[in-house]
């Protein structure tokens, strides 16, 4: 998996596009980038952009994200957009991630269209 990040200064976000095959180790590192750049920043409103991006996820890995996302920073002072292929999210499980970060307090959407994930981050 490979991306670019890069802070949104007019729009106060990070931003990570990421491309190729989506994989557990490459999204650590990933989510490492982005918290950093964050809080370089003084910043907690993060975009990702994964609609280029392909793979699947078993439950089981699914079920750890949450916890894997909070151990690398992510709290719930912080706003994830994401934006992702429908049908990855379908077969990829995420749906059920929908749950978990719920009940772990986490602010995290989904969104296909970049201006309403823009929007939603900058909504109080």
């Amino acid at each position: 998996m490979k991306w670019v990040i890069d802070y949104l200064a007019g729009e106060g976000v990070v931003y990570g596009k990421t491309s190729g095959v989506f994989d557990l180790e490459s999204h650590r590192k990933f989510t490492e980038e982005m918290v950093a750049t964050a809080r370089k920043h003084g910043c907690h409103k993060f975009l990702t952009d994964h609609r280029d991006t392909q793979g699947h996820l078993s439950i089981l890995e699914v079920d750890d994200m949450p916890k894997k996302i909070a151990r690398l920073g992510i709290g719930p002072e912080d706003k994830i957009a994401t934006l992702h292929n429908p049908d990855w999210i379908k077969e990829s499980g995420l749906s059920f991630f929908k749950n978990l970060v719920k009940i772990r307090s986490l602010q995290f959407e989904f969104f296909s269209d970049k201006d309403k994930a823009i929007d939603w981050l900058k909504s109080e």
